[in-house]
């Protein structure tokens, strides 16, 4: 389990060169996650939480589900301690989620119902990142997006895949994905940049999408 943890939180440095010390890798990103995500309104019909879905490549699925096996069996228990760690390990980078409302910086809560299962040999971590203060998308635009600042780890929404909104108004709503638009400078950078370099500060920002998130009175 503490190869799997240290595994888990070399992603979030972006470095993840214990899981790919086998390959020989030259441009970023070197391991990618399927995202699917959805917004939840509180009974006011402001967005209060944010629901994740992450699913892991192949090999780094592997590569933990042969770590748990080695220390013992892989159990719902012992998905469900390394999920707990790792929701505290990433309330130090904001679980990857970067958040604003009318323009500005929305603060994050904590996250919440954190579930990690094994499906079709990939691991499927869930989890709900709560908003400090709920915002109201009936008067400004609510906008989000979920990357790795590093650019190490490439998170895209599931390709034709929809954002959800549940709670109260929800069918007022409409929540839309904007594909990034890096340049072909921050593109060729990346492109660059070996598995053991970290790029500038913030490059995932330019591969990120931004989920766009307004709702009409009913």
């Amino acid at each position: 389990m503490t190869r799997a943890r240290d595994a888990f939180a070399s992603i979030l440095l972006g470095l993840f060169a214990a899981v790919m010390a086998s390959h020989t890798v030259y441009a970023h990103p070197h391991a990618w996650i399927d995202l699917r995500s959805g917004v939840i309104l509180n009974a006011e019909g402001k967005v209060e939480a944010l629901t994740l879905e992450w699913r892991f490549d192949e090999f780094y699925s592997a590569f933990v589900l042969e770590d748990i096996a080695r220390a013992g069996e892989v159990t719902d228990e012992a998905l469900e301690t390394l999920v707990q760690e790792n929701m505290v390990s990433l309330r130090d980078y904001n679980y990857f989620v970067e958040a604003q409302y009318d323009g500005k910086p929305v603060a994050l809560g904590d996250a919440r119902d954190g579930t990690m299962v094994e499906k079709d040999k990939r691991l499927v971590m869930r989890f709900v990142v709560t908003l400090a203060e709920p915002v109201d998308p009936k008067t400004h635009e609510f906008e989000y997006a979920v990357y790795d600042p590093s650019y190490y780890v490439e998170i895209l929404h599931v390709e034709n895949d929809l954002v959800t909104v549940a709670g109260p108004g929800a069918g007022e709503c409409l929540a839309t994905i904007n594909a990034p638009a890096p340049d072909a400078e921050a593109a060729g950078l990346a492109a660059s940049l070996g598995k053991n370099e970290q790029g500038p500060s913030g490059i995932g920002r330019l591969f990120a999408e931004v989920v766009a998130v307004t709702c009409a009175d009913e």
